[in-house]
């Protein structure tokens, strides 16, 4: 599941604008986007046409969420359309920072379908989450999207657990991270939470700080739910 958080967080970092980020900045950067307009075509490079992309990342799905901790509850998944689909040419933009470079070696950066969309996650009683995000759908098929919000603003009682925090008086933020992806089967994704911690006195120059991803569970969603 590492490398799975390792690719979201990139994504999270990486894929939400035009390509002009900072010159240290090792991400995923659109260099070029285009509106859509012959949805039945597929653009060079990619496996789906527009309308094939569009039938991928938006619909109604059931599943259930598995705590890391154990137990199961349903999940309810829900993607609309909320603006148009968008064409995006991608690539790296490199860093002269080595350390930095190297964490960026074997992740994708692929060319991408980008679609605004509202998205609302359910999964009683751990999970309440609803907002606009961007879903994309790669040149190879794969759709995804990732989410990161102050673990308050989540609507459930999904938390990390008290030993996960070590010391509370370290722990300045507290972030929940949902990761989705499917092709052409069922969602899955991952929970979990990010806690930024800041080592050493409060305005000491040589304090460190400290990024902890913990797992909270798995998902998945395949089926159409049930009609109200």
């Amino acid at each position: 599941m590492r490398t799975a958080w390792l690719l979201a967080l990139a994504a999270l970092v990486a894929c939400a604008g035009t390509g002009d980020g900072e010159p240290s900045l090792v991400a995923c950067l659109v260099d070029d986007e285009q509106a859509v307009v012959d949805l039945d075509t597929a653009p060079t490079g990619f496996s789906l046409t527009p309308a094939e992309a569009l039938a991928r990342a938006v619909g109604h799905w059931s599943g259930h969420l598995d705590r890391a901790a154990g137990g199961r509850v349903d999940l309810t998944l829900r993607i609309d359309a909320d603006g148009e689909l968008t064409l995006q040419r991608r690539s790296w933009q490199p860093s002269p920072d080595r350390w930095r470079a190297e964490a960026a070696d074997g992740l994708d950066c692929e060319d991408a379908y980008a679609l605004p969309a509202s998205v609302e996650l359910l999964a009683l009683p751990d999970l309440v989450l609803a907002g606009a995000l961007l879903v994309t759908v790669t040149a190879s098929g794969v759709a995804g999207f990732d989410l990161r919000i102050a673990a308050a603003e989540n609507g459930g009682s999904a938390a990390p657990a008290p030993d996960q925090l070590h010391d509370p008086d370290e722990v300045s933020t507290v972030d929940l991270l949902l990761h989705g992806h499917r092709t052409d089967g069922p969602w899955s994704g991952e929970v979990g939470f990010g806690i930024e911690r800041h080592h050493g006195a409060p305005g000491d120059p040589d304090g460190a700080v400290s990024y902890t991803v913990v797992d909270y569970g798995t998902w998945t969603a395949g089926s159409s739910p049930p009609p109200p």
